[in-house]
């Protein structure tokens, strides 16, 4: 099945997972879908972000891979297009290009983008990477609570103190992993392993720092001064509610 500026690719058994790859050279698109073609995807290609975007909604695909060169509109602007539509608000999006400085990588995340892999592609690693994706999103729903915060997996919805958030896949899995362990401070290496589920050598640096930037930009009334989610430095992270933790303070004084 065949639209203009798209290429569509049947999968040959129901439930198969969608990808949508939003990508403007056809040749690197061509790649991606040989690729991914073996690991036996429905796979939609879009060489047009207005394209892609009409896919998007007509398909509701289950992991998008994003180019952010896309020569018709902003990457960053489709990103954020995508992440406002309902039906798509908690779908992966993996960022993939070649522009790479921290600048970029930190609009994609804020964006929206769950995962920024940069070009040329390591074709194994964005295997293990959409794997990881994909079963993210096939986690059963559940809740996850906290004192004064409320996950919805279902909904992919966060009550934080009487405020709605709406969270990517990756960000609930961040922020419940956080509130499981809360108290205890995680490095980013197990971050990587137990949330990335993907092997540290492997990943960026900075994507748990990035990740954590997002993720406070959502949750926190101040990400610079965070109630939440602490830096402790040269070690990683810890979840506190540091609210909770002076109110104790002050009854023990």
């Amino acid at each position: 099945m065949l639209a203009i500026g798209s290429q569509v690719l049947k999968g040959k058994t129901l439930g198969t997972p969608r990808i949508l790859i939003i990508e403007d050279d056809i040749a690197i698109a061509g790649v991606y879908v040989r690729a991914l073609q073996t690991e036996g995807y429905e796979l939609s290609v879009a060489y047009q972000g207005l394209v892609g975007l009409r896919l998007a909604e007509h398909k509701r695909p289950h992991l998008i891979l994003l180019d952010i060169g896309i020569p018709d509109i902003d990457g960053f602007q489709i990103c954020r297009t995508l992440r406002a539509l309902p039906s798509l608000a908690a779908t992966p999006i993996l960022i993939v290009t070649g522009r790479t400085a921290i600048g970029e990588r930190v609009t994609g995340f804020d964006s929206g983008g769950d995962d920024y892999i940069a070009k040329p592609v390591d074709i194994i690693e964005l295997r293990a990477r959409i794997r990881a994706h994909l079963r993210r999103a096939c986690m059963p729903a559940q809740r996850t609570f906290a004192s004064g915060i409320h996950i919805d997996h279902r909904t992919h919805m966060a009550v934080i103190e009487g405020r709605k958030v709406r969270l990517t896949l990756l960000q609930q899995e961040l922020l419940s992993y956080f509130i499981q362990h809360e108290g205890v401070t995680l490095t980013n290496h197990q971050l990587i392993r137990e949330v990335w589920k993907c092997e540290p050598e492997h990943a960026d640096p900075g994507l748990v720092r990035w990740q954590v930037r997002a993720l406070r930009e959502r949750i926190e009334l101040n990400p610079k001064c965070p109630r939440y989610i602490h830096t402790i430095k040269q070690r990683g992270y810890l979840y506190q509610d540091a609210q909770k933790v002076e109110i104790q303070n002050n009854r023990d004084e």
